[in-house]
């Protein structure tokens, strides 16, 4: 995510200072990060508390360039968001009836402003309109995001790619680390929408044990049909995490596989991913 080698990232480094971060510090944190071996800038600060807000910075500063709408729209191999807006095809006063809920652990805004987007140019309909029309599907950012869409919260920004610095230091405020995690309202709604759910299905997802904890400790219900994309890895890995989900209470899990024959989110949803969506 990083360049810390000896040919640094000067983009990021003027934009780390530019956020009041001290030199040094900034070398520090990129140095540590690189010789840490944690799979991830969240997994390095879950530990290093020290680099927390600078951590932040860093992750706002990577993901705000890649807020650009025409990206979204891209007729790639994997553009499982414009599959999904084709099956909750219906009227725009029909759209509110859909049955369907997004948990998530990323930052980013990139779901909500594709089906904000799709449902603006499709129906034709106003900005407002359309982000009311989107608070019937609840899409829960576990871990804080960057900002809310015009419309759809609290902290509202546009999604654009402008990362000045003061907008990095807006966005790091709506992070989350793993380790700051105590309960928090929206993981008290996530154990009430997996309650309500007939069936889960887990999307590019690392089944961390500490996460699928967090999840769903305050659940009650374990009856539901799981299902999950394992994509990359090996039979036994996919069957140590239906170990894991049964170990956490869950019995009636379906397609936990390790799918070698796909290659995208796009493809699990086709082809493993038994919903009634029509």
């Amino acid at each position: 995510m990083f360049d810390t080698e000896s040919n640094p990232d000067q983009n990021f480094y003027q934009k780390l200072l530019g956020c009041n971060f001290p030199g040094e510090m900034i070398h520090k944190f990129r140095r540590e990060l690189k010789y840490s071996a944690a799979q991830s800038v969240d997994a390095f600060l879950e530990h290093r508390t020290d680099f927390l807000e600078i951590g932040k910075a860093a992750i706002a500063y990577r993901l705000i360039p890649h807020e650009q709408i025409p990206v979204l729209f891209k007729e790639d191999a994997d553009n499982w968001y414009r599959y999904l807006f084709g099956k909750l095809n219906s009227s725009f006063e029909l759209f509110q009836e859909n049955q369907i809920a997004v948990l998530t652990f990323n930052y980013d805004r990139s779901l909500e402003q594709f089906l904000l987007t799709a449902l603006m140019n499709k129906y034709q309909k106003s900005c407002e309109d359309c982000a009311a029309a989107l608070q019937s599907i609840p899409i829960v950012h576990l871990h804080g995001k960057l900002w809310d869409l015009p419309g759809m919260g609290k902290d509202e920004f546009a999604y654009n790619a402008d990362h000045s610095d003061q907008r990095v230091l807006n966005g790091a405020k709506g992070i989350r680390i793993i380790h700051e995690d105590q309960p928090t309202e929206e993981f008290e709604l996530a154990g009430r929408i997996i309650d309500s759910a007939e069936r889960i299905c887990f999307l590019g997802f690392g089944y961390d044990k500490t996460n699928l904890s967090r999840l769903i400790r305050s659940t009650k219900n374990r009856e539901q049909q799981i299902f999950g994309s394992a994509i990359g890895l090996t039979s036994q890995e996919a069957q140590n995490v239906e170990y894991l989900l049964r170990e956490l209470g869950f019995q009636a899990i379906h397609g936990i596989r390790s799918y070698w024959h796909l290659t995208s989110t796009l493809q699990f949803l086709r082809e493993a991913c038994p919903f009634d969506w029509d």
